[in-house]
């Protein structure tokens, strides 16, 4: 467990007088969240609702009965509920409501954020799908509100939140590589033409995407960017298997299937509402090469790629969180084929360079605009590289101290060596 717990588990113990009966806790933000709550109720009265697979396995694996979804149907109802605030309005109002449906008519819901994360704001949206609220409390920049089942809605349904965008075949993408004031464009292309199910060339193909998911109603401008980039600066011809990582819904594997028609697109995510988004976008399109699986950073990869493609998190709710993003580039080389491709995508602040260089030896930008670059990398093998008689005459004397102890045997190797920094 964690020395310093989350403002929210902190808010919670705070309060944890409040929470009564049968339990369902959703989204928390640290395991502690649910140690806090366990201290006071029987784990046997606990469930957890996670739709974010790392923090799912984490639950799994200390014995908590816990469910990785996008929504929660209950067997039987619970006299409290306790959520831990979505990152998004349309997040707050969809988990809401089929919250309210795991409530027993009696039972209450507890709602938990912090101020900097909208909490203030989803009073409203808490009386207007739950009921009135009955206790508020103020502290570690956080707020804890309770409130009572009044108000009955409708039966929940997911098809009610669906939002979609369409990617169509030769439409014309913004091209941001353009010089600035210039409206310069770029066409879809495919590498392998004919025809494809489900689709028409007038249709396109269509991205399905839920509240939660990132870039729920569009096309974010870096995804955009990145795709751009895998159409005009990289050599896809030989490219047999790509993994879209952190795939949202999909967009950027759906595009690789347009430029690339024979390629095997997996796709991975730890997010259940982007994994449910992507599921959708595929049968929607009745693509059958793709997969889409759960994996906490690489957790559920088991092959290597001829390509990679990625626009890393670097937020993990509310909050800036490097964490995943930095895993994922320390360990993505094992996951590329021989000569594979890794091309990422990352806001101009970001310093990925340094660990991408580390990883590969050297690091490509293929496009850098006033927000975002797209950097790629290859999995060359390793080679043994001679150094040059200029490169060692630079090369800063070491200390015996510095060097390691030295062998008496060994002295005329070491003067042999020496007498090669010397001009012929």
């Amino acid at each position: 467990m964690k020395e310093t717990l989350h403002p929210s588990t902190q808010i919670l113990e705070r309060n944890i007088s409040k929470l009564s009966g049968k339990i369902l806790v959703i989204n928390p933000p640290e395991l502690s969240s649910i140690a806090t709550i366990e201290a006071k109720i029987p784990t046997s009265k606990i469930k957890v609702s996670c739709q974010d697979f790392g923090l799912f396995s984490e639950a799994k694996q200390t014995g908590y009965e816990s469910y990785f979804e996008t929504h929660h149907v209950p067997k039987t109802l619970f006299d409290t509920v306790v959520v831990f605030l979505p990152k998004s309005d349309a997040e707050i109002e969809m988990v809401l409501a089929w919250s309210n449906e795991c409530l027993d008519k009696s039972g209450q819901l507890i709602l938990i954020g912090q101020n900097n994360a909208g909490i203030k704001s989803a009073k409203k949206t808490l009386e207007k799908l739950i009921g009135p609220i009955t206790f508020t409390d103020n502290a570690r920049h956080s707020a804890f509100y309770v409130s009572n089942k009044t108000v009955k809605l409708k039966k929940f349904k997911l098809d009610d939140y669906w939002q979609s965008y369409r990617i169509n075949v030769g439409s014309i993408i913004p091209d941001s590589t353009s010089p600035r004031g210039k409206s310069g464009i770029q066409h879809l292309k495919t590498l392998d033409p004919g025809p494809r199910a489900g689709m028409t060339e007038e249709e396109g193909l269509r991205v399905y995407s839920l509240p939660g998911t990132f870039s729920h109603s569009k096309l974010d401008e870096g995804t955009s960017l990145l795709l751009a980039s895998l159409q005009s600066k990289v050599d896809l011809s030989q490219t047999k298997t790509a993994l879209d990582w952190g795939c949202g819904a999909g967009p950027l594997g759906l595009a690789l299937t347009l430029i690339r028609r024979s390629i095997k697109v997996d796709m991975v995510d730890s997010s259940a509402e982007a994994l449910a988004s992507a599921e959708k976008t595929i049968k929607e399109n009745a693509l059958t090469n793709c997969e889409v699986f759960a994996s906490n950073v690489f957790s559920g990869v088991k092959e290597k790629y001829d390509l990679i493609v990625a626009n890393p998190p670097f937020h993990k709710g509310h909050s800036t969180s490097y964490i995943a993003s930095e895993t994922f580039i320390k360990t993505s080389k094992q996951y590329l084929t021989e000569h594979g491709h890794m091309v990422i995508v990352a806001n101009v602040f970001l310093h990925y360079e340094t660990l991408l260089e580390e990883q590969f030896g050297y690091v490509k930008t293929l496009v850098k605009t006033n927000k975002y670059k797209i950097l790629e990398v290859i999995n060359e093998p390793v080679r043994e590289v001679r150094e040059s008689r200029k490169e060692k005459k630079r090369r800063p004397k070491r200390t015996l101290e510095e060097a390691g102890f030295i062998d008496i045997n060994d002295l005329d190797k070491v003067i042999v060596e020496d007498t090669d920094t010397f001009d012929d």
